[in-house]
């Protein structure tokens, strides 16, 4: 049986082989009682001064009929990864929502390999343990605290995204299609197929994605506009009464 050290370093070897190749063969989808999701909490967004959202991104599992948490069964997760992608179009001449940052959870996923990116229309991150670690990140993680810790859900990391003058939706998936990124620790099962016929069963994220909408920021003309609106109707009131 493998130590802890070699399988990790293993672990390591294959997020990093994986972020430079992006290749990993997906199985056929299977029906099962534990399934996995990515999703965007909006119920958490920290809003900054410049009007700029930060919104956490975990992973999420589903249980069903009685089965056990595949990655609390085997050990935790050992690597993980996401990707934020503008799924709406806005209205001729209307700006969409801009994503400006992402962030990965440097406090659960410390030492391994990293790798992120981000354009105004999308953002992907991955991210792995370091292989002194003796256990994976284990469901509940929050960073630390720096998120909120929720029961059968991973924080992996937050995307940071400017309104725009229209109302804007971002797709929430995996991190390449190919699979690969988000792995549990002493087997590796990758919870980005579609679909996992092996023992135990389990359904991956693979091509469904999560949701997140953007509500519209108004520019400064229209605010300027309903401003001279109410004004205009607050003095037409002052008229009446005199």
């Amino acid at each position: 049986m493998l130590s802890q050290t070699v399988k990790k370093a293993a672990l390591v070897g294959a997020i990093g082989a994986m972020l430079a190749s992006g290749s990993m063969a997906s199985a056929a989808p299977v029906a099962a009682d534990d399934a996995f999701s990515y999703v965007a909490d909006m119920t958490q967004a920290k809003k900054a001064a410049d009007g700029s959202m930060t919104i956490p991104i975990y992973l999420k599992e589903t249980l069903s009929n009685g089965a056990e948490s595949l990655i609390t069964k085997d050990g935790g997760l050992g690597g993980a990864g996401f990707k934020v992608t503008l799924l709406s179009s806005t209205p001729s001449g209307l700006v969409p929502a801009t994503i400006k940052g992402i962030a990965l959870n440097d406090k659960d996923f410390a030492g391994g390999p990293t790798s992120s990116k981000f354009d105004d229309s999308s953002a992907s991150g991955s991210e792995g343990i370091s292989t002194t670690v003796t256990t994976g990140v284990a469901l509940g993680a929050s960073a630390q605290g720096a998120w909120q810790s929720i029961a059968y859900e991973i924080y992996l990391g937050s995307v940071n995204i400017m309104p725009g003058a229209a109302d804007t939706t971002f797709s929430v998936g995996e991190y390449s299609a190919a699979g690969g990124n988000t792995l549990t620790l002493n087997n590796f099962y990758d919870l980005d197929v579609p679909g996992d016929p092996s023992s135990p069963p389990y359904t991956g994220v693979g091509t469904a994605t999560a949701t997140v909408s953007v509500p519209a920021v108004p520019e400064p003309a229209s605010l300027g506009l309903l401003g001279l609106s109410a004004f205009g109707l607050l003095a037409r009131r002052r008229s009446v009464k005199a």
